[in-house]
């Protein structure tokens, strides 16, 4: 028996203002990542002996790896369900925040980035369209304010504010253990309390593999090629 359109549309709306808050900390989280390891750079470099423009590369690989994959995951939420994509991405995230923390090496601590900043990309794609699906379309301008209002905050904070702040109180691994106890709300908030987790009726995948490869090799090699005009460090001087 097929399920009651008005229920499912009236259970919806019910549980908005949680799908809301569930997906507005998600988007926070992924943003303030992005600006909040700026300020841990000198600390970071002088805990591992290193030279600022090798542990730079602990803020370019997040941005290179969400960067470069934003659209790809977007496409796949398609397939896999836009609220799974969702959650599956702040999971990826929070496990790589604690890998950061625990990071024994610069290298790893760079990999590990790069895989934060994946999980971030598989959220932060599809943020939008949850957002604006809980809302008809008179509202969409309060759903895209609410949003913006977040990314603002996030980055207005994520760097002398809070950054500063933990790394005072604990030291640069608290700023990626405080994603640690608001990722796992988040999963359990929207993965018992709140989101469909149903996959979408959808047929085979359709994909531009090779055109999904060289964007994430064209931004990757532009910002790698970037740092050596710089005058910065190649990556691979890390593992030497």
């Amino acid at each position: 028996m097929n399920a009651d359109p008005n229920q499912t549309t009236g259970t919806r709306k019910n549980r908005r203002p949680l799908i809301m808050a569930v997906t507005l900390l998600g988007m926070f989280m992924s943003v303030l990542d992005s600006m909040i390891i700026g300020i841990a750079l000198p600390t970071i470099t002088e805990y591992f002996h290193a030279d600022i423009a090798l542990s730079q590369w602990t803020m370019t690989a997040y941005l290179v790896a969400m960067t470069s994959t934003l659209l790809i995951f977007g496409k796949l939420s398609e397939y896999t369900g836009k609220e799974r994509m969702f959650l599956a991405g702040m999971g990826v995230f929070t496990l790589a925040s604690l890998g950061c923390a625990l990071a024994p090496t610069l290298p790893m601590l760079i990999a590990l980035r790069t895989v934060q900043g994946i999980g971030a990309a598989m959220a932060a794609s599809i943020a939008m369209a949850l957002i604006i699906g809980l809302f008809s379309y008179k509202e969409h301008g309060k759903a895209m304010g609410a949003l913006g209002a977040t990314i603002a905050l996030a980055s207005l904070t994520g760097g002398p504010v809070l950054g500063g702040f933990l790394i005072d109180l604990s030291g640069w691994e608290s700023i990626f253990l405080i994603n640690i106890p608001f990722g796992l709300l988040l999963l359990v908030t929207g993965g018992v309390c709140s989101m469909d987790l149903k996959k979408p009726a959808t047929g085979q995948i359709q994909m531009d593999w090779c055109g999904a490869a060289g964007l994430v090799m064209g931004i990757s090699g532009l910002m790698f090629f970037l740092g050596i005009v710089a005058g910065g460090v190649p990556l691979t001087a890390a593992v030497h």
